[in-house]
C-alpha cells in the first residue's frame, strides 16, 4: 500500500514538491450497551513543507547602562501586561 515510502523527505511528490508525512495519529471511540454499539474514528495526518528558510533578522542590542523603567503594553486596549525596572547595573 506504499505506507512503507510515506515518511521521509520528498514523500508526497504527486501533491507538491518538498512536502513530507511527519505523524499520522489515529483515535477510536466504542461504545457498547445493551441497544447496540458505536463506533467512531479520526485519523491526524501531519504534512511538513520544507523550503528555504527565511533570512533572520539581526538581533536589537540594547545597551542598559543606566537605571530605567519598562512595560510591555497591549497597545489595542492601552493596558499594562508587564511592568519591571532595572536600578542595580
Amino acid at each position: 500500500m506504499g505506507v512503507e515510502t510515506l515518511f521521509g523527505y520528498n514523500s508526497l511528490p504527486d501533491i507538491a514538491q518538498d512536502l513530507s508525512c511527519d505523524l499520522i495519529r489515529q483515535s477510536t471511540k466504542l461504545e457498547v450497551s445493551e441497544a447496540g454499539a458505536k463506533a467512531a474514528a479520526v485519523i491526524d495526518v501531519i504534512v511538513v513543507a520544507y523550503g528555504v528558510a527565511e533570512k533572520k533578522p539581526a538581533p536589537v542590542v540594547v545597551n542598559v547602562n543606566y537605571p530605567f523603567i519598562f512595560s510591555i503594553t497591549a497597545t489595542d486596549y492601552n493596558i499594562v501586561l508587564f511592568a519591571g525596572a532595572i536600578y542595580k547595573i
